[in-house]
């Protein structure tokens, strides 16, 4: 756990798979809501949009963060 807060590179990595890991939750939840299909949910492009700008954008945030305490 130490290395994980220490280390900001893996911290960065977590944080993208932590995002893509919440993604089937979303698109089950968007497919209860319009009435789709699971996949026809998980394959819309604005949600694949969605979660890999912000994965990037997470990753990339968590990396600076932990960089700069570091300093």
């Amino acid at each position: 756990m130490s290395n994980i807060k220490n280390n900001p590179f893996l911290s960065a990595i977590i944080t993208f798979a932590a995002t893509w890991a919440a993604f089937p939750v979303a698109a089950l939840l968007r497919s209860a809501i319009r009435g789709i299909s699971f996949a026809e949910a998980a394959c819309a492009p604005s949600m694949i949009i969605a979660f890999a700008a912000g994965s990037i954008v997470g990753a990339v945030s968590s990396y600076l963060h932990k960089k700069n305490k570091e300093q």
